[in-house]
């Protein structure tokens, strides 16, 4: 294993620009950045709070995704929150119809609600789970996700409210869908530390890679952190600093899905959020195609600079 001496690191470091990049990419975001996000989500979560209370609302708010497990990137920041319907646990009325039905109006509300209360935001309600605003001043979007948790499916057995299954407003299908948002992230931070916290890392380069590509790289935050979450522990759980045989591993499995529609089909999400439905497996295709041709040249980049032994934790990064 080849070890740089540390004095002669940032020298180092300078001629070796692509294994800087890598490593930027794959550290997660510092606190000052991430205490940042929970001053403007709290702005957030108040300011609709107050708007839905007067609207007869009862409302609980939960950061998930990325922000919550750690592996979203630097600016531009997307934060997910979850619009929690309180629901009535005596109130025996509570079928599928009725949340459908309550949801619907928490979101057609919150498209009255949120340009008053937000006039500096821009909103986007084309996407089939999140209505979007996003604040170009804060560099930032919050993607409000509405769901109910219906109290007494878990509690009986002492298990705590938030560990049940969400059901979800599938705002185009007009429909409600299952996710455990929770359980998602605590299977995620499960997962990276079986493999040797490499998880994450590698969830936060593909996100890098995309949001720096030129080409137009069709997959979403949530199917990336599948993909990886899907990759067996053997291939994720390499030694510390093993860079290149991670990147590799990762290349292997992408061209995998590539070549097989049915390994595309099992991928699994940490909070079981369905992936993909059949007409939107040419789109997932094309998504791993890029991905993989993305990373495929870093890879080359990074195989000029170094080799597959070099234990690049002891290269400093500035």
């Amino acid at each position: 294993m080849h070890l740089i001496n540390k004095t002669q690191s940032k020298e180092k470091m300078f001629q070796k620009p692509w294994l800087a990049y890598s490593l930027q990419a794959m550290k997660p975001v510092d606190r000052e950045q991430n205490q940042w996000l929970i001053e403007k989500t709290t702005i957030i979560e108040n300011q609709l709070k107050a708007a839905y209370d007067q609207l007869g609302f009862q409302t609980d708010f939960y950061i998930i995704g990325s922000v919550a497990t750690n592996t979203h990137q630097v600016q531009p920041f997307k934060i997910d929150l979850l619009v929690l319907l309180k629901s009535d646990s005596k109130n025996e009325t509570n079928d599928e119809l009725s949340l459908l039905e309550s949801l619907m109006k928490l979101y057609k509300s919150s498209l009255i609600v949120l340009p008053p209360q937000f006039p500096k935001a821009s909103i986007n309600d084309s996407q089939p789970l999140a209505l979007e605003m996003s604040f170009n001043s804060w560099a930032c979007t919050f993607c409000l996700y509405f769901g109910v948790w219906q109290p007494g499916k878990s509690t009986a057995s002492g298990i705590s409210s938030l560990s049940g299954e969400v059901k979800f407003l599938h705002l185009t299908q007009k429909e409600l869908i299952e996710m455990d948002p929770f359980q998602g992230i605590l299977k995620l931070n499960l997962k990276d530390q079986k493999v040797n916290q490499n998880a994450k890392p590698l969830i936060r380069m593909l996100k890098k890679l995309k949001h720096d590509s030129k080409l137009n790289i069709p997959l979403s935050g949530h199917e990336i952190t599948s993909i990886v979450y899907s990759m067996d522990d053997y291939s994720l759980e390499k030694q510390d600093g093993q860079l290149l045989f991670l990147l590799l591993e990762c290349s292997l499995f992408l061209k995998k899905l590539e070549d097989n529609l049915f390994l595309r089909r099992s991928l699994r999400s940490p909070d079981k959020l369905p992936l993909q439905c059949i007409h939107e497996e040419l789109r997932v295709l094309t998504g791993i195609k890029l991905l993989k041709s993305e990373l495929d040249k870093l890879i080359k980049h990074l195989v000029l600079e170094i080799d597959l032994y070099t234990n690049v934790n002891e290269m400093a990064v500035n």
